[in-house]
């Protein structure tokens, strides 16, 4: 007789509680958990944006190139430039040092995964470290985001001057204006 593999069944999943240590409030360990993966997806959604803006700027300084007029704008672009290499390194840690097999820290990307996959991988409650270091990435990433807003709005200005100067067309710029005759 052949059974059909892909035939929905219905089942119940159900906690062994066959912890060491028994956890005291399953509600708190619930909520810690729940802050950690937010956290984590909005420390990641902001090291992509911040990759986005990196790729943004490498057009931008082009576009510039070819605009004599817009060469003004080029101070700003490479201070962005700068600003983006420090966030990169505060999100991921010094590759280029770890690349060369030198210790380094783990930047907040490593923090927080060293969290995640601590809880993640026990049953056990939460550790004090892993409280501790998850208020001290929240402490670190706050200077980290807003530095990357202002980044953003400091980019976007770039692409508004690209525009009233009729630089080539940038990835990611709004649509040119255009009068239909």
């Amino acid at each position: 007789k052949s059974e059909n593999l892909t035939d929905n069944i219905s089942f119940n999943l159900t906690t062994l509680n066959n912890t060491t240590f028994a956890i005291k409030d399953k509600k708190e360990a619930d909520a810690l958990n729940q802050s950690v993966a937010e956290f984590r997806r909005v420390v990641q959604a902001c090291d992509s944006y911040k990759g986005t803006l990196q790729e943004k700027i490498k057009y931008i300084k082009k576009a510039i190139m070819q605009k004599g007029e817009a060469m003004k704008w080029l101070n700003e672009v490479q201070q962005i430039e700068m600003q983006l290499i420090v966030l990169d390194e505060q999100f991921n840690g010094d590759r280029s040092m770890a690349k060369r097999e030198f210790e380094t820290l783990p930047g907040l990307n490593g923090m927080v995964d060293g969290i995640v996959y601590g809880m993640w991988s026990t049953l056990q409650p939460a550790t004090t470290t892993w409280k501790e270091t998850y208020d001290r990435a929240n402490e670190v990433f706050r200077p980290m985001y807003n530095s990357l807003k202002n980044l953003e709005s400091r980019v976007k200005e770039l692409e508004k001057n690209l525009e009233t100067v009729k630089a080539p067309y940038t990835p990611g710029r709004e649509l040119p204006a255009w009068n239909i005759k």
